[in-house]
């Protein structure tokens, strides 16, 4: 996809999923064609100059971990611990015959949300690097009162960035949600 903010971007989607005893997310992180460049040492471990299943697998974990430690989560303030599990990373075709790198991690964490709750989500990855970040909040058995963030990512999870927000990419690092017993449909922020 085209990088809102050019080829060096380090561009991040994370989607909360509520639900009455837990909270899951989906991260994604799309490395534009030069952070690819650079990563790719880290990936090609044994510097063979090909990227096996194992290599892949390794370099997802760690990605993924690093992630789930600067991605913060409290309920009514307590601070909740992920689990973590990697759930793919991929070479892109870019731009200049160059690559751009797709990583994707699921975290998930027990929560009492069965009752009204306040949900703070702060997401400090790679906070050093310019790029697109979207936070997205979706109750399953869970109501989302008043949303700060919406439902569905505006970039189908940065897949496709909205042309005319191109000019002022998202840079949500955080998200505060109230939710409250029951499963009416979210309306979700503009």
């Amino acid at each position: 996809p085209l990088h809102p903010l050019g080829n060096f971007s380090v561009n991040q989607a994370i989607g909360l999923d509520l639900r009455p005893d837990r909270v899951a997310v989906t991260a994604i992180v799309d490395l534009a064609e030069l952070p690819t460049l650079q990563e790719r040492p880290a990936v090609d471990a044994d510097d063979d100059g090909k990227v096996s299943a194992a290599e892949s697998m390794a370099y997802n974990t760690r990605i993924c971990n690093a992630m789930a430690g600067a991605v913060g989560l409290r309920v009514d303030g307590r601070r909740i611990q992920w689990s973590v599990r990697p759930a793919g990373f991929e070479y892109r075709p870019g731009s200049a015959g160059l690559h751009t790198s797709r990583i994707s991690c699921a975290f998930d964490a027990a929560a009492d949300l069965a009752r009204a709750a306040t949900v703070n989500l702060t997401n400090g990855y790679r906070s050093d690097r310019i790029g697109w970040r979207e936070i997205t909040a979706a109750g399953h058995g869970v109501h989302i009162v008043n949303p700060s963030v919406p439902a569905r990512s505006v970039s189908d999870s940065l897949r496709s960035y909205p042309a005319d927000l191109l000019g002022s990419p998202l840079d949500q690092r955080s998200a505060r949600v109230q939710v409250e017993p029951g499963d009416r449909p979210s309306a979700g922020a503009a």
